[in-house]
């Protein structure tokens, strides 16, 4: 049996945050939880993640900044972007910028459930290559 797979969840509404928490570890994935952008890079410096979720927009540095960060020093890390704003070209520029997706809030429960395997197993098969 493998390792039980880790999910950060950044996302500064807390209701929405424990949310995800549910959905994901209902898909018997570890979720952990950020509420800002700082705090993630800080969980992700310390922890082997499998995948982030963050929001856009959040207090301090958005959604599109922290994925940039993370794709300069963890490049193989699968980045998911979801907004409540998703017809001002947010999904482009993520996309562009190396996130694996983008979701539209009001989280639909497949679609996140759909790209979060593919994210997973975008994830497995980079491990097992770096072995």
């Amino acid at each position: 049996m493998g390792k039980i797979q880790k999910v950060l969840i950044v996302e500064d509404n807390v209701t929405l945050n424990e949310s995800l928490v549910f959905l994901i570890e209902r898909l018997g994935v570890e979720a952990l939880q950020a509420y800002d952008a700082l705090e993630a890079l800080e969980i992700i410096r310390g922890n082997e993640i499998d995948a982030v979720i963050s929001d856009v927009t959040m207090p301090g540095m958005s959604g599109l900044e922290l994925l940039r960060e993370i794709k300069r020093f963890k490049q193989e890390l699968p980045v998911i972007i979801m907004s409540g704003r998703p017809g001002t070209g947010l999904a482009h520029k993520a996309m562009q910028d190396g996130a694996l997706g983008f979701l539209a809030k009001p989280i639909d429960d497949k679609m996140l459930s759909a790209i979060l395997r593919i994210a997973l197993e975008i994830s497995k098969r980079a491990q097992v290559a770096s072995q």
